[in-house]
């Protein structure tokens, strides 16, 4: 029986879609990247995060160019298979009324893979092919497979000054200063612990100083905000405003442009530089910026205006933040040490406001009066950086360590 099969090289604009005719009769198997990556454009498109929505589909059509003997009088879906990367193949079945289309739904979460590794995504759909007069239908099969690129970095910094009494000191690496030494401490696990690799790290703002003989270290914001468009999740420990965040401990007389970034200039330096995905975390040890949680929302990219979107997710502090905090227990300890257990958490599993909740409960973030302030989310407390991303409607806790979703 002769039949023919189009790629999607040469015959559709739709990357992932394949067809066959048999006789009278199209067929296609289609793979369609969903928000908020899609649509694929062509093979190694890039994916971040773990909300990765994919639709395995089927369609068949009569139509087709032809005018030879017995046509076919219809045709049926009868089921979908598909696979990503090492999955097991799952099958979706279309019984009872023959239809002409049908199509399974997969989530997973690129994170389960390696920065940079390429996957595989494959279907099947099957059809029931009905003969002129009745009769037993033929079955005809068509397959599709399409390659993504996973990606998805960490661009982490800390601010690395030393003032004492109010006097810039210059220091060796590692800082020698509490308030520096701390703010590194901050980023160390989230170094380790995320799955994800990194695009720099340790980076800082320059400092201004009113003495322009002192000695300081400094890195060009260049280092920085150039990379900006390339992250897709932050944790940054340094200096905060409710409009920006900057590098100098106290020296608001003497900022110059250089050394402070406006929720205004994150929000440019965030947007995606050409073929790179969403981000979908920052963690910002930084006084007030939730003082206006949707500017610096908006300008990480976690909020479209109000809105949350699913899978994204700013955490901040909405007033004056003490570097030094209370345990339970009543002993006294660093900031790092709550910037330390989250990171750690956040790469074992949980949502992170499960991580959040964890965290602030077992060393508890001081304002500077010393009252109670946690860290709290803005966005979707659902995100995550491990496992499948799941809503508040979708969540299922037997899902909480799987990497995929395929949806019945």
């Amino acid at each position: 029986m002769l039949f023919l099969v189009l790629a999607v090289v040469g015959a559709r604009a739709d990357y992932g879609a394949v067809e066959k005719i048999n006789r009278n009769l199209f067929m296609s198997a289609s793979i369609s990247l969903g928000w908020p990556h899609g649509p694929a454009t062509g093979p190694l498109t890039k994916v971040s995060g773990t909300n990765v929505n994919i639709s395995f589909s089927g369609f068949g059509n009569s139509g087709a160019p032809y005018e030879g003997n017995d046509p076919w009088v219809a045709v049926a879906i009868i089921k979908i298979e598909a696979k990503v990367a090492n999955s097991d193949v799952h099958t979706w079945l279309f019984p009872g009324s023959p239809g002409t289309a049908g199509a399974g739904l997969v989530r997973f979460a690129s994170t389960h893979f390696g920065d940079g590794a390429s996957i595989s995504l494959w279907t099947k759909a099957t059809f029931n092919l009905y003969p002129t007069g009745g009769g037993t239908p033929t079955e005809n099969t068509v397959e599709s497979t399409i390659t993504l690129s996973c990606y998805n970095k960490l661009q982490a910094w800390s601010t690395h000054e030393d003032v004492i009494n109010n006097q810039y000191q210059y220091s060796a690496n590692p800082p020698t200063n509490y308030y520096s030494a701390t703010s590194h401490r901050c980023i160390e696990k989230s170094r380790i612990y995320f799955p994800i690799a990194e695009l720099n790290h340790q980076q800082i703002f320059p400092a201004a100083h009113a003495d322009d003989n002192q000695q300081h270290e400094s890195t060009d914001p260049a280092s920085i905000n150039n990379r900006m468009d390339e992250a897709t999740a932050w944790f940054i420990a340094t200096h905060g405003e409710p409009t920006n965040i900057r590098a100098s401990f106290d020296d608001s007389s003497v900022i110059s442009p250089d050394d402070v970034l406006s929720f205004g200039e994150i929000s440019g330096y965030t947007e995606r530089a050409v073929g790179i995905p969403p981000p979908n975390l920052a963690v910002v040890y930084a006084r007030s910026t939730l003082s206006n949680p949707i500017g610096f929302g908006n300008a990480f990219k976690m909020l479209y205006f109000l809105s949350p979107l699913a899978d994204r997710a700013y955490l901040g502090f909405p007033r004056i933040l003490w570097s030094i905090l209370n345990f339970p227990s009543g002993a006294i300890g660093g900031l790092d040490v709550h910037a330390n257990l989250l990171a750690a958490e956040l790469s074992t599993w949980w949502t992170v406001q499960e991580a959040l909740d964890y965290a602030n409960n077992r060393y508890i973030p001081r304002d500077d009066q010393g009252a109670p302030m946690p860290m709290q989310v803005v966005g979707d407390p659902f995100a995550r950086l491990t496992g499948v991303y799941m809503s508040a409607t979708e969540w299922d806790n037997a899902r909480r360590y799987d990497w995929i979703w395929f949806k019945d």
